[in-house]
């Protein structure tokens, strides 16, 4: 493929996904880095005040020649980002084996605009996050691993066998509503993809596990919720103490954000559906939706051929695109109320200076996006 050439200045006060390999055994990162390089040119365009257009991929491949077959198999491969050709500075080879402790396995630390090393090789991240885990740092894998240890730490209390699903790294489908004929259909379904999965020769292992919230016991299901509304109570109160009390907004950190799409998820008439890779929560999707995407695996599995991107990047695309044309913006609401008494959990007051135990009567809060009068 022909290169064009860029000046230096083209990665100033830039941060650096510096990918460092040989040219042999890569399509895996490739394909990888493709997938992110794309996701960079979509909205939201910042986040945490990072802004996506301001990080650039270069890559740096290292071979000991560069005899005429290893300059063919760099003009041949084809690639979106930058590329340092021909790189033979044994001072430069040296010092990238040193600082990033190179030993031929391809790797892709994370430069600041200062130079500094944020991640020591975003692999990981970039693996299993995708564009999620944007900006990559080394604490926003961190933050990722531990930021939905609110939910299991919930689902194990019903059934202890969840955690044993987890720690298998399998791909959990969490499904639950109201709707009878839904939850039979997308019990079915997702059976019906277990068996497509087994026997589609798919390039990478992939065990599909479903979990019925309440199968086993429908009385799971209210004290599932309420200790979720509980738990957003108490993150509300914690919130606002650190804001100094003032009736503000508090801290929303990810955590109470996703408390509440879970609770406004839970309202959706049909169901409710979260596919999790083991510990990590990969969507909180809307029940129509994702069943259709579950039946239409024949439609969109063949990516996972082609692009050697893994089940759950390619779900969730097919996914998005579903919603947007099946599922109309609607209101969202989440209501507290008439749970029978012989499940309701003794919630104490989140007031730390009170603790007493609150009477129950009925909470709803309701939002139509601004497009109702």
């Amino acid at each position: 493929m022909r290169f064009d050439r860029v000046r230096i200045e083209e990665f100033k006060k830039k941060h650096v996904l510096l990918f460092i390999s040989g040219l042999d055994s890569i399509d895996e990162e490739t394909q990888l880095l493709k997938s992110i390089n794309e996701k960079l040119k979509e909205k939201p365009t910042e986040v945490e005040g990072y802004r996506k257009e301001d990080f650039k991929i270069l890559w740096i491949p290292i071979v000991d020649d560069w005899n005429e077959k290893h300059r063919k198999t760099l003009e041949t491969t084809k690639i979106a980002w930058y590329v340092v050709k021909h790189f033979n500075f044994d001072t430069g080879i040296k010092l990238i084996r040193e600082v990033f402790n190179y030993k031929e396995k391809p790797i892709i630390p994370l430069l600041s605009p200062e130079g500094k090393v944020e991640n020591v090789d975003t692999k990981q991240i970039l693996s299993v996050w995708g564009i999620d885990g944007f900006p990559f740092r080394t604490s926003d894998h961190t933050r990722l691993t531990q930021q939905w240890n609110w939910f299991w730490s919930e689902m194990t209390k019903l059934n202890p066998k969840i955690g044993d699903l987890i720690e298998e790294d399998r791909y959990l489908f969490i499904y639950g509503g109201t709707d009878a004929m839904w939850i039979q259909e997308f019990t079915s379904a997702v059976e019906t993809l277990k068996r497509q999965v087994e026997t589609a020769s798919l390039p990478m292992d992939i065990t599909i596990e479903p979990y019925q919230l309440g199968k086993e016991d429908p009385k799971v299901v209210p004290r599932f919720w309420i200790a979720i509304d509980s738990l957003l109570a108490s993150r509300k109160q914690m919130a606002n103490k650190v804001s100094g009390g003032g009736g503000g907004e508090g801290v929303q950190d990810f955590a109470t954000r996703e408390i509440k799409r879970l609770l406004f998820l839970k309202q959706d008439p049909k169901g409710w559906v979260i596919l999790s890779k083991g510990y990590n929560v990969k969507i909180l999707g809307q029940g129509e939706a994702m069943c259709r995407t579950v039946k239409d695996f024949g439609l969109w599995h063949g990516r996972l051929h082609d692009e050697v991107i893994s089940f759950d990047v390619a779900f969730k695309d097919y996914y998005e695109r579903i919603k947007v044309k099946q599922c109309p913006k609607r209101c969202e609401h989440s209501e507290i109320a008439n749970y029978p008494t012989d499940i309701l959990a003794h919630l104490p007051c989140p007031n730390m200076d009170c603790g007493r135990s609150m009477e129950v009567t009925s909470v709803n809060y309701r939002c139509c996006h601004g497009l109702e009068p």
